[in-house]
């Protein structure tokens, strides 16, 4: 039970690591993940977590590494949420100037930059825990996704021409 109940804290707590795809599902560029399967972001760190074959040792202290910055991670989404909450009411006022919108914007990016600053601390910290082989196979996922990230975004890009012309939506 206790190992269950580890894996699932685990699990959770590891989603703090992927921090920006749950903005992106937040801001409305989530994906139903893999395969047009739901669970997205957990089912893609539920994989990654059981390629990796971690030992509990390795389970325990990533947990303790995450729990440590969970409340500056929950203060980050907080300050993210209201910021682009305001982005979306500028953007949505017709009579929002440029300067508004610049302002407002500025606001979600340094939040935004923040957020990725404790990603990249929470990744170091996490890295230090696993093997140089594991290291190795989450960084190969890690790129696998990243291709697949920019293959859909060409895909998108050549569905956007491709309507531009009138080549499709008729």
């Amino acid at each position: 039970m206790r190992r269950k109940s580890g894996l699932i804290t685990l699990v959770i707590a590891l989603a703090m690591l992927t921090l920006p795809f749950g903005v992106q599902a937040k801001m409305g560029m989530g994906h139903k993940g893999m395969m047009g399967k739901k669970g997205g972001t957990q089912s893609y760190l539920q994989r990654c977590l059981e390629r990796l074959n971690l030992t509990d040792a390795q389970k325990d202290e990533i947990a303790s590494i995450l729990s440590k910055h969970k409340d500056e991670r929950t203060a980050l989404k907080d300050k993210f949420d209201k910021a682009m909450e305001n982005l979306w009411k500028v953007m949505s006022d017709d009579s929002s100037t440029e300067g508004q919108v610049r302002a407002a914007w500025r606001k979600v990016s340094s939040v935004r930059e923040d957020m990725l600053v404790l990603r990249h601390k929470v990744k170091q910290e996490v890295f230090k825990v696993l093997t140089p082989q594991q290291q190795k196979e989450i960084k190969e996922m890690a790129e696998s996704a990243r291709k697949r990230m920019n293959r859909r975004r060409q895909q998108r890009e050549r569905m956007i021409m491709k309507w531009l012309k009138g080549e499709i939506g008729k």
